[in-house]
């Protein structure tokens, strides 16, 4: 008797591949063992960083659960996602040690957007034209945009310093409404 490769190939589960959730299982492996490390360690900004990482890597399960099926792809990507910005970036402090890092997490979170934004009109209207490149381009813009607000808004009101300014020679500021030249200030 013969066996072939294909009597081995596992059915998806709600859509979704075998190897995607195997990923993504990983994944949440992954951030649970990083929360338990670092609690005993305890650094709250990196247990923060684990338990909301956590939290974001079950949004692919609960659009599966809510909406139709999402692209395996796209499920890898997220996990990819996850493990660059927020394990790699903010818990073992890429961003600050290679300063490339923040483009890098900046250029794959604005190609999975444009892929998010593109998939639903993709599977309500099968065609290759301008309504999905523009719905990609689109959410990616936008949900970029609301995000470096977020940042903004974290480092004003809570002093998160999301931005990594830690690069930044000079301060410029002045007084709203006063006419007085810009004092420049240098940071050492």
């Amino acid at each position: 008797m013969k066996l072939s490769f294909m009597q081995f190939k596992r059915k998806p589960i709600h859509g979704v591949s075998a190897a995607a959730v195997l990923i993504h299982i990983l994944t949440g492996l992954i951030f649970l063992c990083t929360l338990i490390i670092y609690a005993f360690s305890a650094e709250a900004r990196a247990i923060w960083a684990a338990v909301s990482a956590i939290v974001l890597a079950q949004l692919p399960i609960l659009l599966i659960k809510w909406c139709r099926p999402i692209p395996p792809a796209v499920w890898i990507l997220w996990d990819i996602f996850l493990l660059s910005s927020i394990l790699c970036g903010e818990i073992l402090d890429f961003y600050t040690r290679f300063s490339i890092w923040d483009l890098g997490v900046h250029f794959l979170s604005g190609f999975l957007f444009a892929v998010i934004g593109a998939v639903p009109v993709y599977r309500l209207q099968p065609s290759t034209g301008i309504i999905p490149a523009a719905s990609a381009f689109s959410l990616s813009l936008s949900s970029s945009l609301l995000w470096e607000f977020t940042e903004f808004a974290c480092d004003r009101l809570f002093g998160a310093d999301m931005q990594r300014d830690t690069l930044m020679p000079i301060v410029s500021t002045r007084l709203l409404g006063s006419n007085a030249e810009i004092t420049r200030i240098r940071i050492d």
